[in-house]
């Protein structure tokens, strides 16, 4: 593989946290009534194919009912607090909620995947939106959070008429600490 460049190897390629991770399935205890999570070894290998199209078994656990759904719930996974790799380490842990390559679901796969472009280029993700992308299309206002001297042209949220109070949005003044692969970077309508 030349440096820099990613082939569809299996993600536990760079992000080894992933090695042994299991499809959770509900199996129904007859004992007690209730469904229980277990785990089944993947019938394939997550690959970076399956984190482009969201096929890679992840989930973001806010859509639909179910014990693997309610594990990615319970963990925080949208700890704002916490760093990309952090966020790995977590979601590594938890069971998948269906086989890779099986199901399309709209998931934490591109937020995995910003870990990859992490590990693969040696920057952090925003250094590396910033130095390979941003810079050079020309996008001087793109970026995951508004530097100081840009402060003064961020649009506000308006006032809720019935509460009185602006609607709450991400804090973008300050360099966040998880710098999410699918969702948190703030631009211009011209970039």
């Amino acid at each position: 593989m030349c440096a820099g460049r990613v082939s569809n190897e299996i993600p536990q390629h760079y992000l080894p946290e992933f090695k042994g991770v299991q499809v959770g399935l509900e199996k129904l205890n007859t004992s007690t009534g209730n469904s229980e999570l277990i785990g089944e070894p993947p019938r394939q290998e997550m690959t970076i194919q399956d984190l482009l199209r969201h096929t890679s078994g992840l989930t973001y656990g806010i859509f639909g009912k179910s014990l693997v759904k309610q594990a990615y719930n319970e963990t925080n996974l949208f700890d704002r607090n916490q760093t990309l790799a952090e966020f790995v380490s977590k979601i590594a842990k938890l069971p998948l909620a269906y086989h890779p390559g099986t199901t399309w679901e709209y998931s934490h796969s591109t937020d995995v995947l910003g870990r990859v472009v992490e590990v693969v280029s040696g920057l952090t993700l925003d250094q590396f939106v910033a130095d390979r992308i941003a810079r050079p299309l020309g996008l001087s206002d793109t970026g995951f959070y508004v530097p100081n001297e840009k402060l003064d042209r961020i649009a506000e949220t308006q006032v809720d008429p019935t509460t009185g109070k602006r609607w709450p949005t991400i804090d973008v003044t300050k360099r966040p600490n998880w710098m999410s692969g699918g969702a948190g970077m703030v631009s211009t309508a011209s970039d």
